[in-house]
């Protein structure tokens, strides 16, 4: 992080071939064409890099080298990946540039476990045999000063976003939805008859 003064970096390994005397019409920085926000997670403050943009937008759209000299290195693997979140406890680092998301607890598509306290599960995760998607419960708010601009349909969401295939046998890929919603604040929205309690989560995949 300190070399590279980003939230992130590209990884590749070569196809093991050095290509020589292409005429590149012009030659780009990797850091400027990635450090935009077109390439970033959606929201007002976001600044990190959703890869699902980037591969579909650059390493799985063009061929792609890397020029040192006058040799070109095409890489047969490529990928970008994030610093946050790393590190555990004192030595975690923070990510204080995530946008947040609201979503309403209809005890129904998304619904809390009937066996572990603070765990919420959704009718499409896939079923822990095969890792299952679930948020985890780290703090509850009773707390009015919270003016959600829009509550979402967490339904709706998930069964519109590029996780979800109703035609295949497993219809979620539920360790990218997990990794797509670490990059967000996240909580769910629970109306009662006085007060709305807003019960912030992270995601997490369970395997047996």
């Amino acid at each position: 992080m300190n070399h590279t003064k980003t939230n992130g970096y590209v990884f590749f390994v070569g196809n093991g071939f050095l290509t020589k005397d292409l005429k590149p019409k012009k030659i780009l920085s990797i850091k400027k064409y990635i450090e935009n926000r077109k390439f970033y997670f959606d929201g007002k403050h976001n600044q990190i890099i959703d890869k699902w943009k980037l591969k579909d937008s650059l390493t799985e759209k063009y061929t792609i080298y890397f020029i040192n000299g006058n040799e070109f290195v095409q890489p047969r693997y490529i990928e970008y990946y994030s610093y946050y979140p790393i590190g555990k406890g004192e030595n975690a680092v923070n990510n204080k540039i995530k946008d947040t998301l609201f979503f309403e607890l209809d005890n129904s598509y998304v619904y809390q476990s009937k066996t572990v306290n603070k765990e919420y599960f959704i009718k499409d995760s896939s079923g822990s045999n095969n890792g299952t998607f679930f948020f985890q419960e780290i703090q509850a708010k009773n707390n009015q000063k919270i003016k959600p601009e829009e509550i979402l349909s967490l339904e709706n969401f998930v069964r519109s976003s590029k996780f979800f295939d109703k035609n295949k046998q497993r219809k979620l890929n539920d360790d990218n939805l997990a990794h797509f919603f670490s990059n967000y604040v996240v909580f769910l929205v629970e109306d009662n008859l006085d007060t709305t309690k807003y019960i912030q989560v992270k995601s997490s995949i369970m395997i047996e």
